[in-house]
């Protein structure tokens, strides 16, 4: 059974893919459930908290699909182009969790933020690392910027088809890897 705080965060996603982050309010939440703000400041104590608490169930589920990724390829080379993929569907797929994760700053939370983003990517770094590069930090950062400059050019080209997005960042994936060798 799904609780009250699972309906929570559900009814803020939901407003938020409706209209952005920053028109989520604790009463669009409550009215859009039927609650009082009252029930929502119990069971979270403030607007920052809730976010933090999506976010957080956001790393999660990157991390799960970069997980997902690396098991589908036995060579770190493979593991790489899958996590390059599995890093652009997701952002794809749910760009309303991406903005949260990456686009917005906690003030409460930041210090919080920073390390759910740093285990989520751990799994990137060690294939960085198994590849053998000579700077797996800098590696990291790389892929990192082309990653989010890719993202940033599909959401702001809608038109382009799944296939066109999928073979452009196997390209892209390919080229970075073929650069480390």
């Amino acid at each position: 059974m799904v609780s009250s705080k699972e309906k929570v965060l559900a009814s803020a996603l939901e407003l938020a893919k409706q209209g952005g982050w920053e028109k989520v309010s604790v009463r669009k939440i409550a009215n859009s459930m039927g609650f009082s703000t009252m029930k929502i400041y119990s069971d979270f104590g403030s607007k920052e908290n809730l976010f933090f608490e999506i976010q957080k169930k956001g790393y999660q589920l990157l991390k799960e699909a970069y997980y997902d990724s690396i098991r589908r390829a036995d060579d770190p080379t493979s593991q790489l182009e899958n996590v390059f993929m599995a890093h652009v569907q997701f952002a794809l797929e749910f760009p309303t969790y991406y903005e949260l994760m990456f686009n917005h700053k906690f003030k409460k939370y930041q210090t919080q933020s920073i390390e759910n983003k740093q285990k989520a990517c751990q799994v990137i770094f060690k294939v960085i690392t198994d590849i053998g590069t000579t700077d797996p930090q800098t590696t990291f950062i790389h892929l990192f910027a082309l990653l989010e400059g890719f993202i940033k050019i599909s959401n702001e080209l809608p038109e382009q088809s799944n296939d066109f997005i999928n073979s452009t960042i196997k390209q892209i994936a390919k080229n970075f890897i073929s650069g480390l060798k």
